[in-house]
């Protein structure tokens, strides 16, 4: 395990509660044989200019996502922004976030009542920066490992938050895997499909899109390899406030015989919810379009069409039974994602080899 240890690296040679703070917390760690990355030891900057500053904190946000977890030291009447921010990317990425603070700062700090219910674990501190007694102990093993809630996750702080509304018989927003770019959506309550009958199924799920983004509801890979159930997707703008649907249409085999109707499930995740930046340009019209390589150039422009499918993706061999890698997982998702989300033009047979590359890990990896 290797912890992203975050405190206020600018401060910490004038105030002793925070070097005590950090001492102990080093020392626990060390003790339960932790491994930790101190930004503040990793940095020797004489007279650092705005892009170097700008390049520290691209390194330490990139530490946060590769870390296992984050451990940030936050003493009270000691300003910082970095700190704050560290935490709230940490467990934007369900990371486990250990907070250890004094005992003043967490009675009374709203931001660390927030940080509590989204999931974050406080360790507390004397105002002189001594770990008390009673925290010092192996909980903090516990609480390293231990993820936030997934039905706190938000996209990011303060007013971009992910609101989220939940009514009964819902199942939270959650992300399988860490770094998905959608959320999963659930079925609410059971339901009865006719084969090739579209239908509209509930989610009881209400949400406040943050500003300056707009949302997409659309299959998840599994739903199709695994039920034959094509998802409809969806633009959800950022205004609405009514339920989340999932527009879906079961397509089984007609080779293959079927039954007259398809249970779903309470709770089965068919769909996920994606959001993306609004466009915040202006229309306008010209006499004439500037040039590009592919001018006018079609569908099967690209030699689309009449190749043969691919064999391999991204070095995964298609249909062979061999359990793709997590890189393979990851690489098809993204792929995938954006062939959806563009409509970019794609050899032939490329995205059904994609999404068989997704459900063979994640049928080896089920989620949890």
């Amino acid at each position: 395990m290797l912890v992203y240890l975050a405190h206020p690296i600018d401060q910490v040679h004038a105030a002793e509660p925070l070097i005590n703070m950090v001492g102990a917390t080093k020392r626990l760690l060390c003790d339960l044989g932790i491994s930790a990355f101190q930004p503040g030891d990793a940095y020797r900057l004489a007279k650092p200019t705005e892009a170097d500053l700008r390049t520290v904190a691209s390194i330490n946000q990139n530490a946060v996502w590769r870390a296992d977890a984050l451990l940030a030291v936050l003493p009270e009447n000691m300003a910082t922004l970095g700190v704050p921010a560290e935490i709230e990317l940490a467990l934007t990425l369900n990371r486990p976030t250990v907070i250890v603070t004094s005992v003043g700062l967490a009675a009374k700090s709203v931001q660390i009542a927030n940080w509590i219910a989204r999931g974050a674990h406080i360790f507390l501190a004397s105002p002189e920066g001594t770990l008390l007694p009673r925290e010092a102990t192996g909980q903090l093993t516990d609480a390293l490992r231990s993820l936030p809630d997934p039905t706190k996750i938000v996209l990011s702080g303060g007013t971009n938050d992910l609101l989220v509304q939940r009514g009964p018989d819902s199942h939270p927003l959650t992300r399988a895997y860490q770094g998905d770019a959608g959320l999963d959506l659930s079925v609410a309550g059971g339901h009865d499909v006719r084969p090739f009958e579209y239908a509209m199924l509930p989610t009881g799920i209400r949400a406040a899109i943050p500003d300056g983004y707009w949302g997409m509801i659309t299959g998840r890979s599994s739903a199709w390899f695994k039920h034959r159930i094509e998802v409809k997707q969806a633009v959800i703008d950022s205004g609405y406030r009514g339920e989340l649907m999932i527009g879906m249409t079961w397509k089984p085999e007609p080779r293959s015989g079927y039954p007259d109707k398809l249970r779903i499930p309470p709770g089965m995740r068919l769909a996920q919810y994606v959001l993306l930046p609004v466009f915040g340009g202006q229309v306008t019209e010209v006499d004439e379009l500037p040039g590009s390589e592919r001018g006018e150039q079609g569908y099967g422009s690209s030699g689309g069409h009449g190749e043969a499918p691919p064999t391999t993706v991204f070095g995964w061999p298609v249909g062979r039974g061999v359990t793709p890698t997590a890189a393979h997982y990851r690489a098809a998702k993204v792929r995938l994602d954006a062939i959806r989300v563009t409509g970019e033009m794609r050899p032939a047979g490329e995205e059904d080899a994609l999404v068989q590359l997704i459900s063979a890990y994640e049928s080896a990896h089920p989620a949890p």
